[in-house]
């Protein structure tokens, strides 16, 4: 591919017009310039004789041969010159002789010449192209280095700018978060003061009502007596400390009831938030309210007290002591700082005003109404300490959140900055390198520019050092009239073998053949070569390791992507096959993130709530699938999830064979019987909530096959909470009698929670179930919902209200659902002997009746 033709072929496609055909050089050449050629060859100048021949010969042609001697001269002194003897100087064909010999070496000399012209001028086009190309390649790789990181560095500059803006805007949600939050958990930290400061004062008050013993030191309240006439005249006696005063009139129209207690009264009125206050008011009219439902029976009073009409000096007086605040004295163990407030002197007697009248006070209600308002501070309380803990929490991780998304935002600035340096840097050296390969290009195409014009000069030159040497000898023989036929040897075309090696500098041969043989013309040339091929570095193919496992998916919903990776174990070099892709990703987690939850299958029917009466099955359906982001999912209580069918429709008194009042259960239950043993109660309705307890335990054991246990817990306030019995002992009806009034406040939480815990000693194998027969309001009816709430759960929760003063809203509240299953409300205490209420009690509590 380098040699001859194909070598002329290449030289030809580019300097067609400096390579000159044999042809072009032969029509060219005349004797003269062909003699004047020769005679300046190296060999014609290191053989005189033949210059002297030629010149002999071809004297006439003197004028094409400028600068020699005469043709007489050289006539003269060829022969001379051409013998090398001193004799007789050879003429005719005896000097053609050794001049043809001389001029065929020549032609040999000249061939070879051309051959290795040929021959460096192929290889050295051939590693010239290959380098040229190599820049070219390694130019366009730098410039695409160099617009690639361009682009990066106008990535990072527009990420850089983007953050620039960002972070201060979040520095600024932060601040302002802080602000709010300082603010907002300050205004809440001073209700929680203010309130607790109203809660010690309201325990202050408590501890001051004393109404088991009058004569002990602080009590300020008379005492109740039980259960004879010496104690209701005591009561009486102590009108002046515990009455309450209720006027229309005050506080703007919107009216005030207050105790006539100097030293209360004060304390009540330096309460400071408007929950204090209102719970306060709250209960001190329902306190008036009791005693003006007195006589309606309930309490077993036989007559009625409508109060007694003030005057207006008693009006103003007591204005007076409505008006005083608590002063601060020393510190008591509670931490109050309380001084009896001055009482001023009792007023003269006047006209008695409809205004204003005094109501006789009972110490226990009074007590139970302040411990109602002790519990509905105590919500309070608890709901702005819960407020406080959210607040905080919320503060605390929005604050973790905000400086994590700065530290974020900062760490993102530093690495756009960084990248941003490192593709300038690429960038400025990309440019460079391409610009001083391309400059190296450039003289790399001049270098070979030169050399190939040169080698063009030289294969002329060479070719016509041929033909001038084939025509002066042929025009020797021709003046000398000789026909005589020279054949100059002639060879094929070069026949290149398959080199040794594919790259990495091989080997290869070159052969040719004689076409013709000489006869006295030029002898052959070599017919064997060996060059070097494929000197170009072998290519090196990338290698590539395994790939890793997938990532974890970067989005648990909405579209995430995950990714494996795998190593270059040897890089590509030398135009060798470029790496494949090294990193592979992929979508995942493409489910939308506002799912909604997929539910289960529907349960089976469960038990019947009641035994009779129409009671409710239900069944249920669970979650199979959480809801996610935005999605919804119903409430377990929702119809979608829960649905009732009526049951064991045919009512309680059917059931009933004739002779006998109450349903007998025959289901094995562990029953827990609360009592409310509050003061709100009164003694009537305590006597009627005993009555109620009793026939319910002689119910539940009557049938003898039954196997039913019955506990009884008495509550009151939580220092006054008592188990009577417990589920492994049983409960009888003497039980039941042996409980006495604690005419105290109404835990009601405690004591669901009590019931709660009383079930670790249940057996696994019986229904629990717990009846509550209540007459007031919880003291904390925050705690109570919650204590419910556990309670049903592990147990089945029924509610017996009992009076007109029940809660029945709250209860309504905590009670399950279907709430006709799991409430029996006596309206009137006399109504809890009814036969039908009862029968009603022992069908919602036992699933098998008879």
């Amino acid at each position: 591919e380098a040699l001859s033709a194909n070598m002329d072929g290449t030289l030809e496609q580019e300097f067609g017009s400096m390579l000159k055909s044999k042809a072009e050089i032969e029509a060219s050449m005349t004797t003269e310039h062909a003699a004047e050629m020769v005679l300046v060859l190296n060999g014609t100048r290191h053989a005189p004789q033949l210059a002297a021949l030629i010149r002999a010969r071809l004297g006439r042609h003197g004028a094409a041969l400028r600068g020699h001697r005469s043709a007489s001269l050289v006539q003269d002194e060829a022969p001379a010159n051409m013998s090398g003897t001193g004799g007789k100087a050879p003429k005719g064909y005896e000097a053609l002789a050794p001049a043809t010999e001389m001029l065929n070496s020549m032609m040999q000399e000249a061939s070879q010449k051309l051959d290795l012209s040929q021959i460096t001028c192929a290889k050295f086009h051939r590693n010239q192209i290959m380098l040229m190309q190599e820049a070219t390649r390694d130019v366009s790789s730098f410039n695409g280095q160099a617009a690639s990181a361009r682009a990066e560095v106008l990535e990072a500059q527009s990420k850089i700018g983007m953050l620039t803006d960002k972070i201060p805007q979040v520095e600024g949600e932060l601040a302002e978060h802080r602000r709010t939050c300082r603010s907002e958990i300050s205004t809440l930290k001073f209700q929680i003061g203010v309130v607790t400061r109203d809660l010690g004062i309201v325990r202050k008050i408590l501890g001051m009502v004393k109404c088991d013993d009058a004569k002990k030191p602080g009590a300020l309240l008379q005492a109740d007596v039980e259960d004879d006439a010496e104690d209701d005249d005591d009561e009486d006696a102590g009108m002046d400390e515990q009455s309450l005063v209720a006027c229309a009139q005050c506080n703007g129209g919107r009216g005030f009831v207050m105790l006539t207690n100097a030293e209360v009264q004060p304390l009540i009125n330096s309460l400071q938030s408007d929950v204090a206050r209102g719970y306060v008011q709250e209960q001190l009219k329902t306190a008036v309210g009791d005693d003006d439902q007195d006589g309606d029976g309930e309490d077993g009073d036989s007559e009625e007290d409508d109060g007694v009409a003030l005057t207006e000096e008693q009006v103003k007086h007591m204005t007076v002591i409505m008006q005083t605040p608590a002063k601060k004295g020393n510190a008591s163990d509670d931490g109050l700082r309380i001084e009896p407030a001055p009482v001023p002197p009792k007023p003269v007697d006047c006209a008695p005003t409809s205004g204003c009248r005094l109501t006789k006070g009972s110490c226990g209600r009074l007590r139970d109404r302040f411990l109602l308002v002790e519990g509905g501070i105590g919500d309070r309380l608890d709901e702005l300490t819960g407020r406080l803990t959210k607040l905080e929490h919320y503060c605390e991780q929005t604050d973790t959140s905000l400086v994590g998304q700065l530290a974020s935002l900062g760490d993102q600035l530093r690495e756009a900055q960084t990248a941003l340096a490192a593709s300038t840097k690429t960038q400025i050296e990309s440019e460079s390198q391409a610009a001083l390969r391309g400059r190296q290009h450039a003289q790399l195409k001049k270098e070979f520019t030169g050399t190939m014009t040169q080698c063009c000069s030289e294969q002329n030159e060479a070719r016509s050092e041929l033909c001038a040497l084939t025509k002066i000898r042929g025009e020797l023989y021709k003046m000398e009239g000789a026909k005589v036929f020279i054949t100059d040897c002639a060879v094929s075309e070069w026949v290149v073998s398959e080199c040794t090696r594919p790259c990495g500098r091989g080997s290869r041969q070159l052969r040719r053949t004689v076409t013709v043989a000489p006869n006295g013309g030029a002898a052959c040339p070599p017919l064997e070569a060996t060059e070097e091929c494929n000197t170009q570095p072998c290519p090196v193919d990338c290698k590539l390791g395994a790939w890793s496992g997938w990532s974890s998916c970067s989005a648990r919903c909405g579209g995430g992507v995950r990714q494996r990776s795998r190593h270059i174990k040897v890089p590509t070099k030398h135009n060798g096959e470029p790496c494949e892709r090294t990193e592979e990703a992929e979508a995942c987690n493409v489910q939308s993130c506002n799912r909604n939850c997929v539910l289960g299958a529907w349960s089976s029917w469960g038990t019947c709530s009641k035994g009779c009466g129409s009671g409710k099955s239900v069944r249920t359906r669970a979650v199979k699938k959480p809801a996610l982001g935005t999605g919804r999912c119903p409430r377990p209580t929702h119809g979608s999830r829960r649905k009732f069918k009526v049951c064991n429709q045919l009512p309680c008194s059917q059931l009933l064979p004739r002779g006998r009042d109450y349903l007998q259960c025959t289901s094995k239950l562990d029953v827990i019987l609360v009592v409310d043993s509050s003061g709100s109660l009164g003694r009537y309705g305590w006597a009627q909530s005993k009555k109620l307890a009793d026939i319910l335990v002689q119910a539940f054991l009557a049938e003898k096959d039954a196997d039913i246990k019955v506990a009884l817990l008495e509550f009151s306030s939580r220092r006054k909470t008592k188990w009577i019995t417990h589920l492994p002992g049983g409960t009888s009806e003497k039980d039941v009698a042996g409980m006495r009034w604690f005419r105290s406040g109404t835990a009601t939480d405690q004591a669901l929670g009590m019931a709660q815990a009383e079930f670790v000693y249940g057996r696994p194998d019986a229904s629990p179930v717990v009846l509550v027969i209540t007459d007031g309001k919880p003291s904390s009816a925050r705690r109570t919902l919650q204590a419910s709430r556990s309670l049903q759960k592990k147990a089945k929760l029924v509610w017996l209200p009992i009076g007109r003063r029940a809660p029945v809203g709250l209860i309504n509240k905590m009670a399950a659902t279907p709430k006709r299953d799991h409430i029996v409300r006596f309206r009137d205490f006399r109504l809890m002997s009814d036969k039908n209420l009862i029968n009603s009690v022992i069908g919602a509590t036992c699933p098998a009746v008879k």
